[in-house]
């Protein structure tokens, strides 16, 4: 079963898997404390990026059926948790990076191993047409592209600073961020060539980061009228389930300071949150 086969893989085995593209990461641990570096040379230390093969012919072909990122994960044979390949992120990176550019890199061209940039990113509200936007861009030419929609590790990178105060500077986060993103490029496909990211509606608290670390590459926000959002969220009588109403007792700060400069006196703004 999955599960012995992966005992039996060694570190070595492992480690090849990941240089040679045939597997693809799904997931990041970042631990409290991750980004308190002063060292340039190594921005972050304990993060784990845990890989598995994706099977993106399912969602090339039909993306309307994997519409995100974690449908794609769930639906691919070899990427339950006993196939599930667990790294230090910053290491195998770097190794990589080296695999991709160094002497290795004949071994790289042999396999067809490329890093491709990041073609575009994709911000949005949630419920306003972001996953049809992101499923367009993958069928427009299924060959050569590759759409992840909202995974996780993009904004887990992202958000690595947000509510550690430990972290030692901005830049730590911003490199991260460039690793993961490095990594979820790699490719063993010579037909692939560009890359692009939905980013979860939550990630809009981070665009000036992702604009920071790729200050060139084109990104779009979608949006909608905001009632038809809010009536999207509750015309299934969901109540105080709904996606937009999560954070109702605990308003973001970003939040409450728009609420002051919208509505005057302390008890109005208060009284908004009950």
């Amino acid at each position: 079963n999955s599960s012995s086969s992966q005992q039996k893989l060694t570190f070595s085995l492992k480690e090849s898997l990941i240089l040679d593209a045939e597997v693809h990461l799904v997931d990041i641990y970042v631990p409290h404390g991750a980004l308190s570096s002063f060292s340039s040379s190594i921005p972050y230390t304990d993060v784990v990026g845990k890989f598995c093969r994706i099977d993106w012919e399912l969602h090339k072909m039909d993306p309307s059926s994997y519409p995100m990122y974690k449908d794609l994960v769930a639906n691919s044979e070899n990427c339950d948790n006993g196939s599930v390949i667990e790294m230090d992120l910053h290491t195998i990176v770097q190794k990589a990076k080296e695999y991709d550019f160094s002497s290795d890199a004949a071994a790289a061209a042999i396999t067809n191993v490329k890093s491709m940039k990041p073609t575009g990113f994709v911000f949005h509200e949630s419920r306003c047409g972001s996953t049809l936007v992101a499923n367009a861009l993958a069928i427009l030419d299924p060959a050569k592209t590759r759409v992840y929609s909202e995974s996780a590790p993009p904004l887990a990178a992202a958000r690595a600073c947000e509510n550690d105060k430990s972290c030692n500077h901005r830049k730590n986060a911003v490199q991260l961020l460039h690793d993961v993103i490095y990594l979820m490029g790699r490719t063993n496909d010579p037909y692939e060539t560009s890359l692009f990211f939905k980013i979860q509606s939550v990630g809009t608290h981070s665009i000036r980061l992702f604009k920071e670390a790729y200050p060139d590459t084109p990104w779009i926000f979608v949006f909608r009228e905001p009632v038809q959002i809010m009536m999207s969220h509750l015309k299934d009588n969901v109540g105080d389930r709904a996606v937009c109403l999560r954070s109702k007792n605990f308003p973001h700060r970003n939040l409450k300071r728009l609420v002051e400069e919208r509505f005057y006196g302390t008890r109005r703004i208060y009284s908004l949150f009950d």
